[in-house]
């Protein structure tokens, strides 16, 4: 199985490296290509950071390519070639931490890639979380090019498992499902389960979900971030689109104001922030930041606090 580091298209090359071992189970040693293949990123800064980190890793200037790899994600966190090419270096140099996260943000970005979901187990297993890397191998769509090497692999682990802990492998898809169905929420308090267990509370209707807040009834709301939208989830688990475009532009994170009901916005790519009322009405709340990212509504004080990772500062707009 080789890591596949996906380029931007104006970038025709195709090299090989291989040779790099992993604390696998007899597999193979690790083959790095680079494939040519066509990119989408709204941002122009965000491209550019993916060709520098193309350039780099041409280069063989590893860190310099997760930096750079690191740099576009940041700059647009939907970006989901950017996020697979970070995962793919940082396993070459063996970070497989930092691997299975951004191979994680990858899947999420794109459920439906095998070799996003094979990479990601084959990072759990360079950590020794075998039960977690057998549940996401169990996860490689059937069919693709990568779904043999998934069940090889799941065989092994099986075997681990079995002898390790004499028990059965479990046939849970925990956390990995492509999928999966809608939960039958009964309450706010079943959305997230006990400690340690994932529930599913959002299947399908999202575009690169980013930020999340909640409200006094007990729905939930989800920033899409591709979409342009805010998703409103009730506690029955439907979905309600509570305002899409016009000002909203890369939204990513939220804030619920719990006196009157307004929930506010960080607009990513205006560099705003954005008021919306219950019934779905924007108006622009505060512009002038860099790259508004994170928000936390202080009731005590009726501030809303802003990170900037623009400017790497924390700014606040006093309601």
């Amino acid at each position: 199985m080789s890591l596949i580091v996906r380029r931007f298209a104006l970038l025709m090359v195709a090299l090989v490296y291989t040779g790099v071992g992993f604390a696998g189970l007899g597999m193979n040693p690790l083959s790095l290509s680079l494939v040519s293949q066509q990119v989408q990123a709204e941002s122009p800064q965000a491209i550019e950071a993916f060709n520098m980190g193309m350039r780099a890793f041409e280069k063989g200037q590893y860190e310099a390519a997760v930096q750079a790899f690191g740099q576009a994600v940041s700059i647009d966190p939907a970006y989901g070639d950017a996020w697979y090419n970070l995962g793919s270096v940082n396993f070459r140099i063996k970070k497989y931490e930092p691997a299975r996260f951004a191979f994680q943000k990858a899947v999420w970005r794109n459920p439906k890639d095998p070799e996003s979901r094979y990479n990601l187990a084959w990072s759990l297993e360079n950590l020794g979380k075998t039960k977690e890397a057998y549940d996401a191998y169990q996860q490689v769509p059937t069919g693709s090019a990568v779904y043999g090497q998934a069940q090889q692999k799941m065989a092994q682990l099986a075997r681990l498992l079995q002898a390790g802990n004499n028990t059965a492998v479990s046939n849970s898809n925990t956390g990995l499902r492509p999928t999966p169905a809608s939960p039958n929420v009964t309450k706010p308090s079943t959305w997230f389960g006990g400690i340690g267990k994932r529930q599913l509370v959002v299947s399908g209707g999202l575009g690169g979900p980013t930020g999340i807040a909640t409200g006094a009834a007990g729905e939930l709301y989800v920033a899409n971030y591709s979409k342009n939208s805010i998703v409103k989830v009730l506690p029955n688990g439907k979905q309600q689109v509570l305002a899409q475009g016009g000002l909203l532009a890369g939204p990513i994170g939220l804030a619920k104001d719990p006196r009157n009901g307004h929930l506010y916005v960080a607009n990513y790519l205006k560099n705003n922030l954005v008021r919306i009322t219950p019934d779905g009405k924007m108006t622009l709340l505060a512009t002038g930041f860099g790259k508004p990212y994170m928000l936390y509504f202080d009731v005590a004080s009726h501030t809303l606090f802003v990170s900037e990772q623009e400017t790497n500062t924390v700014s606040k707009v006093v309601l």
